[in-house]
């Protein structure tokens, strides 16, 4: 069976690719096996699952990348809608291409929902670059220098040394204990250089461990030791120390219902960083070897077998690498 391209085409948002393929699932079951009028009901309930007594179809066979529209906490979140643990197994569990498929959907949402304005385009653009396309192989090469003994603080470390390095901060006062405060010129750029050493840092905890429960931890510490050594502000601006913290509250202490596999940009426990946080959770879970009763298979199974499928989806960075170089003719 395939959906006419032109009915899909045609819809006035996302969410036709999904009713237009089950009310034709369920059309194309009762004729092909002949189902009569009184278990009719049954095909609907399923194919569309619990539809419509609930918003989403609970239980349905029939499932969608994107949420349903109601489900998204404002304007402009759809693509914000999609859950870490589609996203692993779509970049079949790639920690890379994990991160950047999911900073592409982040920093996307952020021009839809209007952030991307001004002098906060610069911000989202600097941010998809450095920490979800690896730019410069900033990301590569500090994972790479702290690979087999390196901490979070070592991370932290290695960022603001790059950082120093490439001119993007510099001294500004050192203090009577012997303290040296810094400051920049961009603070863009160095949002882009921390958004990209707490990736890395992500990497290296959740990597040793191989398990994803860390990501929380590493959100809230790298951030408090990065404005420690520097004086500048980390991630977002405090947002993604924020996120850290009520991320691991709501998935380690009294709720406990949420492993990171299951979060994504329009969670209410992760939305409040603008587009820096939900890489890092996605690579964390392309990193986990199993440590959570609720996997990412068992969540996001046929999504993951499906839509690994698309090149594009599953190898982000080459393609995005390719198209780029396409668009600059070869330079």
């Amino acid at each position: 069976m395939k959906v006419p391209a032109k009915r899909l085409n045609a819809g006035v948002e996302y969410t036709t690719g999904f009713t237009a393929t089950a009310a034709a699932l369920c059309y194309t079951i009762v004729e092909n096996f002949k189902v009569n009028l009184w278990d009719a009901d049954l095909v609907h309930a399923a194919v569309w699952g619990r539809y419509p007594q609930t918003m989403e179809p609970l239980g349905g066979n029939v499932s969608s990348l994107l949420s349903v529209p109601q489900q998204n906490e404002g304007m402009g979140y759809a693509l914000r809608n999609v859950p870490c643990a589609h996203i692993a197994l779509i970049t079949k569990k790639n920690a890379m291409n994990a991160a950047a498929l999911s900073s592409i959907l982040e920093q996307a949402a952020m021009f839809e929902m209007g952030d991307a304005i001004g002098n906060f385009e610069r911000l989202h653009l600097l941010g998809l670059a450095y920490q979800g396309l690896n730019a410069n192989n900033l990301v590569y090469d500090i994972v790479k220098e702290n690979s087999k003994t390196g901490t979070l603080g070592d991370v932290a470390i290695s960022t603001v040394k790059r950082a120093i390095a490439d001119g993007v901060i510099k001294p500004l006062e050192k203090k009577p204990s012997g303290y040296t405060a810094y400051t920049t010129d961009d603070l863009n750029k160095w949002n882009a250089y921390a958004a990209a050493g707490l990736l890395a840092g992500t990497m290296i905890t959740c990597g040793s461990a191989r398990s994803m429960q860390h990501c929380p931890s590493v959100f809230i510490y790298f951030n408090d030791l990065i404005e420690r050594e520097t004086g500048l502000p980390g991630v977002d601006f405090g947002r993604v120390a924020g996120t850290g913290v009520e991320m691991a509250f709501f998935s380690h202490s009294i709720y406990g219902g949420g492993n990171p596999a299951v979060f994504h940009g329009n969670h209410i426990v992760t939305r409040h960083s603008k587009g820096f946080t939900i890489p890092c959770v996605a690579a964390a879970v392309a990193l986990d070897a199993g440590t959570v009763i609720y996997t990412p298979e068992k969540i996001s199974g046929v999504v993951g077998e499906t839509l690994s499928e698309v090149p594009e989806l599953r190898e982000p960075l080459r393609y995005v690498n390719e198209a780029a170089v396409s668009i600059h003719g070869g330079i």
